[in-house]
């Protein structure tokens, strides 16, 4: 039995899991601006192009009326997952070696729950996207960084070599790489993928926007690697490739180990996919025309690099994807203070470098990120905006306000 208060006893107060406290936060602050009257929205990936193909759209809507509105398979509908399987390198089975998720985000964590204990290190690059913090450290995994050298990102094999310790279970990769765009080359995969199978670690790789390579360059999945067939695991989404990012349909290639222990812990997560959307993408995938699509795309990119370079702006051409970054003009002391000088001079959403850094290593951050899967009349605006900018008109509260880019235009 309690033994009883002299004085009044305090309420109880439970506290949230201390994993929270170690998720990333202040990307959805800096994104709700975009959404504000008047602005610009170059910081949400959420894409304007290319548009949701209307034959997914009334394929949907035709499973729905017809009744394939109750559950799926968990692991996803056949004809999805074959049609995915046909696009897909070296023709995974569909059986046993592809999983339909709740977007990337949830095949992101539904691998690191399967793959990690808690304790064990996640080996990644700098900068990185958010949400591999989140989903490490919600395994319990623990993060060690590997840096990505501006102005053009390059990566050194040797530095992830060093990055590799005995409690290390698993290297991270991205690629096109978000936020920079930089584009890993087949031999640079085949060399880190060697170095996974000497170490005994797996090799993980987000492949979001592998539709989207440019100058002719090609994309290669980690799957796709000779050797590595037990150790690959890639992660897809059909969200900017069909812009469908609201219907949350994201994919886990792997070995058929692996594939079944990441769908136990998917059927606990999700249960499954959306069924009617599934069935939706699944009319579609095998028209995808994804050549002229990355064309397209391309053409964008050069549009929005070309507007900021107008401005006097450094940016760094991306290889692949939809982000590419600027550099932080030397009159600002910060990402944040220059995001939210363009926010306030220009009406123009971006992300802070910041954003995607640990803030170690204070030249891995200094940019901001622009979107550019755009239309063209969206691009055009902004256009008109930068028309005239002046990196060095700064606001005289500019230093004062870092991080805090209220009372925008």
């Amino acid at each position: 039995m309690e033994a009883a208060c002299d004085q009044p006893c305090p309420p109880l107060r439970p506290r949230p899991a201390q994993r929270v406290g170690e998720l990333p936060e202040g990307l959805g602050r800096w994104l709700a601006h975009g959404q504000r009257s008047g602005v610009v929205d170059l910081a949400v990936g959420t894409p304007e192009f290319p548009r949701t193909p209307r034959r997914a759209v009334e394929a949907a809507g035709r499973a729905m009326r017809r009744g394939d509105n109750q559950y799926g398979p968990p692991a996803g509908i056949e004809q999805l997952r074959s049609a995915l399987a046909l696009l897909l390198p070296g023709s995974p089975d569909p059986t046993d070696e592809l999983t339909i998720t709740a977007g990337a985000t949830e095949a992101l964590n539904a691998v690191m729950l399967a793959l990690l204990e808690p304790g064990d290190e996640v080996v990644l690059t700098e900068p990185y996207y958010p949400n591999f913090l989140a989903a490490a450290a919600l395994a319990g995994g623990r993060p060690r960084f590997v840096p990505l050298r501006p102005p053009h990102w390059s990566l050194d094999p040797d530095d992830v070599a060093d990055a590799i310790g005995p409690r290390t279970r698993l290297l991270l990769l991205n690629t096109p790489h978000n936020p920079t765009g930089r584009l890993l080359s087949r031999d640079e995969l085949q060399l880190l993928g060697s170095l996974c199978a000497r170490r005994g670690i797996w090799l993980v790789s987000d492949e979001v926007y592998a539709s989207y390579a440019y100058e002719g360059l090609v994309h290669t999945s980690v799957c796709d690697l000779p050797g590595l067939h037990d150790l690959a695991i890639s992660i897809g989404s059909l969200s900017k490739s069909h812009a469908v990012s609201g219907w949350r349909m994201g994919y886990v290639r792997a070995a058929r180990p692996v594939t079944r222990a990441v769908r136990r812990v998917h059927e606990a997560l999700t249960a499954g996919g959306a069924t009617p959307l599934q069935h939706g993408l699944a009319a579609v995938l095998a028209g995808t025309e994804g050549a002229r699509l990355a064309s397209a795309m391309q053409e964008r990119r050069d549009r929005a690099l070309e507007m900021f370079r107008l401005s006097g702006l450094a940016c760094t051409t991306p290889q692949g994807g939809c982000y590419f970054t600027v550099a932080l003009p030397d009159a600002f002391g910060s990402s944040e203070a220059f995001a939210g000088h363009l926010l306030r001079r220009a009406g123009i959403a971006v992300l802070p470098g910041s954003l995607f850094v640990t803030g170690s290593d204070p030249a891995l951050g200094g940019f901001v990120r622009v979107a550019f899967n755009r239309r063209r009349k969206t691009l055009n605006r902004a256009l008109d905006r930068l028309n005239g900018f002046g990196v060095t008109d700064r606001l005289p509260s500019v230093e004062s306000s870092e991080g805090s880019p209220e009372g925008a235009a």
